[in-house]
Order: structure tokens, then sequence, then C-alpha cells
């Protein structure tokens, strides 16, 4: 039914009120339901749509001097002809500024909605429990010290306290957030709080129109003795909390929502945790931590809902440098908006002699963690977390090892400067976040080859240089590679402090003199005459074939493709050697290439595909590397079977050529190791770390020639 303005509303099961016909034309269903609980009106209130609803009020008289006892009187009884027409009687009583310390005694005789007894000396609210019609009870500037959350508790139409101006200094935790208490406007200002806590200012899917502690005398703290959460049963919290006029509080009441779980309180979230209500903070203060950063970036109607009319009207008091300062003021000033900080302690290193300091700065999107200047030997095991980039300052201690840890790969600077490091270990690669690593002062001996996965740029090595020989000098090529900088320059402490990149130069010939050549001349020496012949042929027996078969004229017509590559997938830098760098100089030189963890054929088993592919290129390339030929099922098997057939359609004449490249130095003898040296001493193969060769025009030559 919809009488006039009104509609009936119900709030949570309890359809006692008429909503203003406005309130049902708003945006959403939020500030509907806001707009009703709060502007919607009882029955009794609204005379000209229910004329025989009688709302009259009750006289009060007292017994006794001391106020303990009184009794009401209805001075305004209907005569017998209105009586009939009436279907409902309410009625209120007031007695301001009296003696009146507890409730008269046949109170409960009668259907009261309104109880009014301001500047009394009650000192406790006392028994409600009869008054199951009450819709507000005032007892402002009384005696009461304490609120207990069982006092509004089976009071169905409660929906409005006004306990201002008396002694409270504490209340039950929980006061409103029962299922069977619906009060809506609760005011506590003029009180002596020193906490509030936020079960008290948060009301998890209810509506509550005012929430006042206002005026409070003492500065407020807010505590979450609860241990509140925000979890997926809480949609929203939508109410109105006025905290002006107050000495000072340690928090905007919003960022308390960090306590309780909400990440962040960006505009976004708070329209959907806070979608409706006001908060009035004017004319006090509040700590300006990292957790008012986003507030402080609202602007127009959610700064004016949340916090006051202009960022003119709200102060910060701590830290010092920020205290008295305005919101407007600090947002116009990067040095004041980089002062918005939060000192994390959970997660924070602290350990005897190396002690942390966390920091996040909203301003700068950072999280600092700072263990400079103290006797740290290694990195923190783990570091508060956050959606900002890290940055560590671990400079002026004794960290001789880079050791990595999980949390590096959010790591965005790392600045170990006056440490002896002497070594970084072989996962610096966690670091791919990192834009500057600083080291001015290691004494490094050479670098993890994982390093090639970051750019060169990010270290600042300083002028402290590392020893350039026939081991590293692929640090001058992934130097190269990666367009290393000169003004980051990588320095040989063994050549003139010479740029690593120029270093190979400088070392010269790296190509050492393999164990079966040493042999052979040890064997030749020591038995010129037995058994020279025999051992000259025997050690020599691969040359020899390959030397017939590279000056035998005798060609096979015609392949599918001119080079098959065969190399060990599961090392990442030979893998992205030949993916990235000499299969692309291959066919831009239109050299067709058949690489077999990209070409074969899938559905057939990998022997099909070698035996197949094979020998329909012309030249067979093996780029050997430290364990390729280690036990790997069902990978070791086909890097052998693939070398078997190579040699034995080469001595065939089946494939043309084959060509060996060592990618790096073994660390023991590889399978068909002699087998592999003839390649080399025949001119069929060369080593990588031999910076006299060009790598990608030797295979090229290789290939082009006839």
């Amino acid at each position: 039914m919809v009488n006039g303005l009104y509609t009936p509303w119900s709030s949570l099961d309890q359809k006692t009120l008429w909503c203003p016909d406005g309130c049902l034309r708003k945006n959403n269903k939020y500030d509907v339901n806001f707009c009703c609980s709060c502007k919607g009106k009882p029955e009794w209130e609204l005379p000209l749509i229910f004329p025989n609803i009688s709302y009259s009020g009750l006289a009060l008289e007292l017994e006794d001097l001391q106020g303990k006892d009184s009794f009401l009187l209805n001075i305004h009884k209907s005569n017998d002809s209105n009586s009939k027409e009436t279907t409902s009687r309410y009625f209120w009583v007031t007695y301001i500024d009296g003696i009146l310390r507890r409730y008269p005694k046949n109170a409960c005789d009668f259907q009261i909605v309104t109880i009014d007894f301001t500047g009394n000396l009650f000192s406790e609210i006392g028994n409600l429990s009869c008054f199951s019609s009450l819709d507000t009870l005032v007892l402002k500037r009384n005696r009461i010290s304490f609120v207990s959350n069982q006092t509004f508790r089976g009071l169905p139409n409660l929906r409005k306290v006004d306990l201002s101006y008396n002694l409270i200094t504490k209340t039950d935790n929980n006061l409103l957030g029962a299922n069977d208490v619906y009060i809506s406007e609760l005011v506590m200002e003029g009180n002596n709080f020193s906490t509030v806590d936020l079960s008290n200012i948060v009301f998890p899917n209810k509506t509550i129109c005012y929430n006042s502690y206002a005026y409070n005398y003492q500065p407020l703290d807010f505590t979450n003795e609860l241990n509140m959460k925000i979890h997926e049963n809480i949609s929203n919290t939508c109410g109105s909390l006025d905290i002006s006029n107050v000495p000072s509080i340690t928090q905007h009441p919003l960022s308390t929502l960090k306590m309780i779980g909400l990440e962040q309180t960006t505009a976004l979230q708070l329209k959907h945790y806070v979608p409706c209500g006001f908060y009035k903070i004017t004319g006090t203060s509040f700590k300006c931590d990292c957790t008012v950063f986003d507030l402080m970036n609202l602007h127009g109607f959610d700064f004016y809902r949340l916090f006051a009319r202009s960022h003119d009207d709200v102060y910060c008091n701590d830290p010092k440098l920020l205290a008295n300062k305005s919101f407007d003021e600090i947002l116009r000033n990067e040095t004041l908006l980089d002062l918005v900080i939060c000192k994390l302690s959970d997660s924070c290193h602290s350990r005897p002699n190396c002690e942390c300091r966390c920091i996040s700065q909203p301003n700068r999107r950072r999280l600092l963690i700072d263990c400079s200047n103290q006797s740290c030997t290694d990195f923190p095991d783990v570091i508060p977390e956050s959606s900002f980039d890290v940055e560590m300052d671990m400079s002026n201690n004794k960290i001789s090892t880079l050791r990595t840890k999980d949390y590096f790969s959010r790591v965005k600077i790392l600045d170990l400067s006056e440490n002896p490091l002497t070594v970084i270990d072989e996962n610096v690669d966690r670091l791919n976040h990192a834009s500057h690593i600083f080291i001015p002062n290691h004494s490094l001996e050479t670098l993890p080859e994982s390093v090639q996965f970051l750019h060169p740029d990010i270290f600042r090595f300083g002028k402290n240089g590392i020893p350039c020989n026939c081991d590293n000098t692929w640090i001058g090529d992934w130097r190269i590679y990666k367009s290393a900088s000169k003004e980051f320059p990588l320095l040989c402490s063994n050549f003139n402090n010479t740029l690593f990149e120029d270093g190979r130069l400088e070392i010269g010939n790296c190509e050492s003199y393999t164990s079966s050549t040493n042999h052979f001349l040890f064997l030749l020496l020591t038995f010129p005459f037995l058994i020279s012949l025999f051992v000259i042929l025997y050690c020599l027996r691969f040359e020899l074939i390959i030397l017939k078969r590279k000056y035998d004229r005798r060609r096979h017509k015609t392949w599918k493709h001119d080079v098959y590559i065969s190399f060990d997938e599961n090392n990442k830098l030979v893998l992205q050697f030949v993916i990235k760098l000499l299969y692309p100089f291959l066919k831009n030189n239109n050299i067709s290439a058949y690489i077999p963890c990209k070409d074969d054929c899938p559905g057939k088993i990998f022997e099909e595909n070698i035996t197949d592919n094979i020998q329909k290129c012309k030249t067979f390339v093996l780029i050997t590397s430290d364990g390729m030929y280690d036990d790997k099922p069902g990978k070791t098997e086909a890097k052998i079977m693939e070398y078997y057939l190579a040699w034995k359609y080469f001595t065939k004449g089946v494939i043309d050529k084959i060509f060996v490249v060592k990618f790096d130095k073994p660390k023991r003898k590889d399978f068909q190791y002699r087998k592999t040296e003839a390649f080399y001493r025949t001119g069929m193969g060369f080593n990588m770390w031999n910076r006299k060769v060009y790598v990608y025009q030797a295979i090229l030559e290789l290939l082009q020639e006839r």
C-alpha cells in the first residue's frame, strides 16, 4: 500500500517504517536502504496518514526527593467515542534536568516509544526489557560510566539511543553487532573514551545512520580486540560516523579497515566496502602514515563523504614533520608526500648485529628494506609482503656471498656497496626485476653463467674489475650481445683495467692441447721405433677416415635441408644460442636448418625421426656441451643415436660433412671423445671460447663450402 508521499518499508524483517518516496529514486540499493533507514518514519509520526493512531505524552510524578521512585500519569485520556476509533496508542515521556535515578515504577504499563530523561542522575541505563515498543531512548547528561553489549538486545523497535555527555569511559565490544539489536543511531559524544573498538564503529552488513564519538575529552585510539576480519560473508559496512572535535585520533576510521584485512583503501575499494554514509572528522587530527595515502587522493564527492568539505579541513598530527599540515598542503608538496610512510615490523629482519628497518612508502610505490651500516653477513630470509617494488640497502656490511632469496624477484634496487663480496651464486637470475645492483667494492674472480639472463647495465661494478682469462671470455660476449653501455663498465683487473669486451684480444689463443694429442706425443717419444707406425695409424684412424671423405669428390645429388643441428635441449644456454641466435642467422643467409626439438614430426618415435631426417640433410652440425651425454631417460639415447647415425651416413657418403662445435669446456671426456677430437684436428670443428674464430661466419663458410 502506498499512501501519499510514503511507502511501507522493511529493514531486517521489521516492517515498522514508512519510507519517503524520494529515497526510492536513489541510484543504487545501498543508497535506497540508507535513505529509508535514516529518513523513514514510524506510523505514530504520520498522523495525517494514520489518524486512528494516537501519540501522546505522559506526566511524571516523583514520590521521593532522591529521585528513586516515580510513576507516570496519562493526562490525555480520550473520551469514549474517540477511543472506539483509536486502534493503537503510543506514548512519549520527557523529564529534563531533574533528579531522576530510575525509570518510573509503572513505565511498563504503557506502550512508550520515546523516553527523554536528559540531565538527570542515572548512573546506569538499567533494564529495558519491558519496553518492547521503545523507538528512541535519550539519557543525555546523566552519570552513566559503562554500557554493556546486553543492554539493547531483544528490543526489536529501538532505533535511536543518545548517551552523550555522560561519564562513559568504556563500553563492551560489539555493542550493536548482535542480530537482535536494531539501533541505527547511537550518540556517544562528549564522553571520556580513550579507546574505541572496531566492533563499535564497523558494523558489517548493517546500516548505521549516525554513530557519534564527537567532542570526546581524550585522544582516541582504535583497537581490534575481537580480531575482526573481512571475509566473504561481509559484503559492506554502510553508515555514518562522527569523530569531529576530538583532541586527536590515531588514524582515520577508514584506515582501520586495513586492520581487518582490506588490502587497499582506494576509491574503488571504499565504494565497495563503504558504499554509503558520511564520515565527519573536522576539528581533529590523526596520524598520517601509509594507510591514509589512498584516502588523500580521493576527490569530489568521495572525499566530502569520507572526510569533510575539503582537504583544508583535515590535518595530520604525526609524524612530527607533518604535524598541523593539512591534506591540501601535503598533496601539493612531493617532499611531504614522501613522509607519508609506515614502519613495518611483521617479517622485518631482526637479529643481533643485523637489525633492519622496513618502510612502506606509497608515494614512490616502494618497500624500503634498510639493513645498512651493521655487521650483516647475509640477506634477510623473509621481508614483509607488499605490492610495491623492493629497494634493499645492504651497504656497509660484511656480506661476502650474494646468496639469492625467494623474494629476489621483487627486488628493484639492491645496494651492496662497502661489502667484501667475493662470490655470486648461480641463482642470481632471480633478480630479473632489478634495475640497479650496486657492488663497487667487490673482489669477484668471475660471474655465474646464469648472469647472462640479466642485462649487464643493471650492475654497477665500479672501478674494481674481474680477471680476464680463457674461462670467462663469455662475459665479454654477454656484454656485447646485450649492448652493454660503457657508462657502466666491467673492467679486466689483470689488463690495466681494459674493458671486458676488449679483454679477449689481450688474452690471445685459448685453444689448449687436447689430452689425445698429449697422449700421442707421449707414445711417439717413448716408443719411436717399436710401435710408432701402429700408434700413428690407431690414434689417427678417425682423422684418416675424415680426410678420405673430405677429399672424396663424390656427393649425394640432392638434400632436403642444408644442415641438421644436434644439441642438448636441456641446456638453457645452448638452447637459447641455437633458437634465438644461430637459427635466425642461418635463415637470413638462406641456409635451411632442421632442428629436432622444433621440426620433428609429432606422433613418430624418436628413432624414426632421427633415421629419416639425418640422411635428408647435407651437413650434420653437432654442438657439444658439458653433461650432454649424462644419463637422462629418453634424451641421452636420442643424442647417442644421432651421433652414431651421422658418422655412419658420413662414412658411406649419404651426408656430405660433419661439423663439431664445443659450446663449453667439458669437465670430463664425453661420448665418442676421440672421434670428436678428430674433427677438430682436421678443421671440421672449433671451440666457441676461441675468440679468434667468429662462430657464425665459420659455420656459414663450412656450409657454403663445395
